[in-house]
């Protein structure tokens, strides 16, 4: 059988992404006019959230429990 967008539209996951949709759309708005300086905070955060000590081992570890792929 081909997927249509017709039958692809009335699945459980067309309205999870139009919810992830609409969810990003809010939050671009939320952030749209923010200034160079702002972004560059947010981004620092980021980074060190992800980067800060031992953080590279529970990722590793979420990412093999997630996917079942690959070894810990």
């Amino acid at each position: 059988m081909t997927a249509t967008a017709e039958l692809i539209a009335e699945t459980p996951v067309a309205a999870e992404v139009a919810e992830l949709v609409a969810r990003s759309r809010a939050a671009q708005q939320q952030i749209e006019n923010a200034t160079q300086e702002q972004v560059d905070t947010w981004i620092r955060g980021m980074v060190y959230a992800v980067c800060k000590p031992g953080m590279d081992e529970q990722i590793a570890r979420e990412t093999v429990e997630e996917t079942q792929l690959g070894n810990y």
